[in-house]
């Protein structure tokens, strides 16, 4: 076919043989089944080498080969008693022939030429898979009303279902920018979800699954953005996967729409049946409205500007860290009242995230103490109630929530942590007092230290006044082990490094304070025990 020329002849010849061999398949499918299939593919294998003299010739050549093997397929299928052959190799043909006239066709015939139709109109091929997507559809909804008692009905519906969503796919994919395409395949997801309330198939499940999984495709650049950002803030490696900007460029649109579409066609497939289909796409709304509150925060801070390699202040990383820790917690209220496992394991993961930039970033890496932050606000009401404030509220709210999700076994570490926050919190807002924005600036004079101590004294003193209070045996002990750093600081460093009275005021208060806290001891927790 590519180096003879096919003509009219050689063609008509092979249709008189693909003809034949549908006939004998029809008379005797158990020997000739087969034949069909065999003329159809090689059919499109020399369709695909062809170079007519005529390029005009090549769509017709095309849409009477996909007539002759399709009309007959679609005719017989509702004859035979093997009516699925029939069905597959009718919806197979018009898939191949139709990929095979885009691909051959698309940028083939000048606009000046005399051209058929498909040259004609700028979104005929768009249009044409909308109109097969159609008549997969209704051939759906035909064998669903007079095929349903039928024992191969699960598997026709299951090919023309297969058929209405390849062909929408095309379209979408042809006619549509990427930005709007991802969106597009989202509502696709929910569309079929809701056709399978309509017509329960067992293959619909898979298909929506294969949808869900081209929308994941479309978001690989965001997955690579946010592998490159991790990477950066992490070890400040420049991965380089994306230069640019990504294809998110509105994120509520591009990610919250998904995330509502996914959330409908979870609520849709679980009304039916639970299961890892719907617990996925409830976890990929979770993830779409959290990485779309990221780039909303990075794009307020940053506006019209490339997020990729700007490092996050301290106040930015605050605000993003709590956003996630916040978001985090309601996902997990959200899993406990509507006993949704997937969205109470997202909030968990979350909340730790959240708990791992505290730690890793303002604890570690960019400790006010010890590089140079800057600091608003004034002593108590400024920028570090954000890493260190704000994430004592909501770990005792996740406290709780972890004793719901029976996840109390993490407890304990999670209060642990969060009296190092406090003991943080504290101690930076009386550095905060005595040097101002920068607190990785100037010498401690005595004052400063002996406010470290008497601060630290008042802390444990407020833990355990709260512990008694409330009958609380892990605040008791908390305001113990603050009690402890206290006296060991007191003992082994106010003792040498303090002056004159300040250093009689810090041995002496501390042993008033010891005696008051023993009779407390004694008079409401021993005799209480």
């Amino acid at each position: 076919a590519g180096r003879a020329g096919f003509g009219p002849l050689e063609w008509g010849l092979f249709g008189m043989l693909a003809s034949g061999g549908i006939a004998m398949a029809w008379f005797n499918p158990q020997l000739y089944g087969r034949l069909p299939w065999i003329s159809m593919g090689v059919c499109a294998v020399m369709l695909g080498q062809w170079k007519p003299e005529q390029p005009e010739s090549m769509g017709w050549t095309i849409l009477l080969f996909a007539l002759l093997h399709a009309v007959p397929g679609y005719y017989l299928m509702g004859r035979s008693p093997i009516p699925k052959t029939w069905g597959a190799l009718t919806v197979t043909t018009v898939l191949i022939y139709y990929l095979l006239g885009y691909w051959l066709l698309r940028h083939t015939l000048p606009w000046d030429a005399v051209t058929p139709i498909w040259d004609v109109i700028p979104l005929f091929w768009g249009a044409l898979a909308l109109v097969l997507a159609g008549v997969s559809f209704h051939g759906m909804l035909q064998l669903h009303r007079h095929w349903r008692q039928r024992p191969d009905a699960e598997v026709m519906l299951a090919l023309f279902m297969s058929s209405f969503t390849a062909f929408l796919s095309l379209a979408l994919t042809i006619e549509l920018e990427r930005e709007f395409l991802s969106v597009a395949m989202a509502g696709q997801v929910l569309g079929l979800a809701w056709i399978n309330r309509r017509i329960p198939l067992k293959a619909m499940r898979p298909i929506i699954a294969v949808m869900a999984l081209g929308f994941a495709g479309l978001l690989m650049p965001q997955i690579l953005l946010l592998v490159q950002l991790t990477a950066y803030s992490l070890v400040e490696a420049k991965l380089h996967l994306q230069q640019s900007l990504p294809i998110v460029q509105w994120p509520l649109f591009q990610l919250g729409v998904p995330a509502g579409l996914f959330l409908g066609a979870s609520y849709l497939l679980y009304r039916e049946q639970d299961g890892k289909l719907v617990r996925s796409l409830e976890s990929a709304a979770v993830a779409l409205v959290a990485i779309m509150g990221y780039y909303l925060s990075r794009k307020g801070f940053h506006a019209d500007q490339n997020v990729l390699f700007i490092k996050a202040g301290f106040l930015e990383r605050g605000f993003i860290t709590n956003v996630l820790f916040l978001y985090g917690l309601i996902c997990l209220m959200a899993g406990r009242y509507f006993e949704r496992s997937a969205f109470s394991w997202s909030g968990f993961v979350l909340a730790m995230v959240a708990l791992f930039r505290i730690a890793f970033f303002d604890l570690l890496l960019y400790n006010p103490i010890l590089a140079h932050q800057q600091i608003l606000g004034m002593t108590l009401f400024n920028t570090l109630l954000l890493p260190f404030g704000l994430p004592l509220i909501w770990g005792t709210l996740l406290g709780k929530e972890l004793i719901q999700v029976q996840m109390a076994s993490i407890r304990p570490y999670l209060g642990g942590f969060l009296l190092l926050l406090l003991f943080v919190l504290t101690s930076l807002n009386v550095r905060f007092f005595f040097h101002g924005e920068y607190l990785d600036t100037g010498h401690a004079s005595n004052m400063e230290i002996y406010s470290y101590s008497a601060v630290w004294m008042a802390l444990g003193i407020g833990l355990l006044v709260a512990g008694i209070w409330r009958v609380h045996k892990a605040l008791r002990y908390a305001s113990l082990v603050m009690l402890t750093v206290t006296v060991l600081k007191v003992f082994l460093y106010d003792a040498g490094e303090l002056e004159g009275l300040y250093r009689v005021f810090s041995l002496m208060g501390l042993g008033l304070c010891m005696l008051g806290l023993s009779y407390v001891y004694t008079r409401f927790v021993l005799e209480r025990k």
